[in-house]
């Protein structure tokens, strides 16, 4: 229920006039008052404030500028923050569980020690450079939102949804995204040395110079999707859906491609050489131009699989 602005003659909708708005939030937050959940503080300008500890359970901050607000340890449980300017926000502690972060300005947030991000909603949120290092975004909605250059070193991103995604020179070393979904996600230049894709979908995806040393993509969905010149070395693609790919200039030493589809994909100046690829069908693969072992022999290998 919206909260009401009582002055001496009359009763105000605090969101018709979002300047009073935040002005009587940031009076009786001096006065001592801490509980404003419910509150509807639209389009308010809150730049710098010091809300720390404030409880704005299901509050109505859509499209409200928070930059630089100090917001540590807040409630922030169902919170609209649709739209908001989060930028450079301090919100150390704050507990943004179920709350609506769409299109929200995260920009240089540290989100390492915020509670329940994994069950908001990120959907478009602007994450760029964000540290979220460590944290568990299992399940997270990131549809169409904006990770570039963002720190997501050793986070866990299992089922997370990443659809659209803009991931170029991120930071997932390490990371966890077991059976993520990043259908036409962007990660080109993004390093995930060491991370876990097993049984993502990547279908479409954008990994043109991405550096995937020993990243584990067994069972991936590959399907079209974009490795121009990545660096796949020691990678595991067994089993994964590598039809249409394009592999141009790969760099494939010691990948292990057991069984892996490759039917349409073009490994043309790809570097092969000590890639297992027993039972892969190479039928119809361009091979033009790789690097590949003196023993390779690529007439056993498809009769092999056939």
């Amino acid at each position: 229920m919206k909260k009401t602005l009582h002055t001496s003659n009359s009763t105000a909708d605090l969101s018709t006039n979002p300047a009073a708005g935040a002005v009587t939030l940031l009076d009786r937050y001096a006065a001592g008052e801490r509980d404003f959940s419910g509150w509807d503080l639209r389009n308010a300008d809150l730049r710098r404030a010091g809300l720390r500890s404030a409880d704005l359970q299901e509050a109505n901050l859509a499209l409200v500028s928070l930059w630089g607000a100090d917001l540590r340890n807040a409630d922030l449980r169902g919170t609209i923050l649709w739209g908001a300017d989060l930028f450079k926000a301090k919100l150390a502690g704050a507990n943004l569980a179920q709350s609506q972060l769409q299109k929200a300005n995260m920009l240089e947030v540290d989100l390492r020690k915020v509670r329940g991000l994994d069950k908001a909603n990120l959907v478009g949120a602007c994450l760029q450079r964000t540290n979220l290092s460590g944290m568990d975004l299992s399940g997270a909605r990131l549809t169409e939102a904006d990770l570039r250059g963002a720190d997501l070193r050793n986070a866990v991103l299992r089922n997370a949804e990443l659809c659209g995604a803009k991931l170029q020179e991120a930071n997932l070393t390490g990371a966890d995204l077991t059976d993520a979904t990043l259908i036409g996600a962007d990660l080109r230049k993004a390093t995930a040395t060491d991370a876990i894709l097993r049984g993502a979908i990547l279908r479409r995806a954008a990994l043109r110079g991405a550096d995937l040393l020993k990243t584990v993509l067994r069972d991936a969905d590959l399907f079209k999707a974009d490795l121009f010149e990545a660096d796949l070395a020691e990678a595991d693609l067994r089993g994964a859906d590598l039809r249409n790919a394009v592999l141009w200039g790969a760099h494939l030493r010691c990948a292990d491609l057991q069984r892996a589809k490759l039917a349409g994909a073009s490994l043309r100046g790809a570097i092969l050489i000590k890639a297992n690829l027993h039972n892969v069908d190479l039928l119809g693969v361009d091979l033009s131009e790789t690097i590949q072992n003196e023993d390779f022999n690529y007439s056993a290998l498809t009769l092999a699989y056939s």
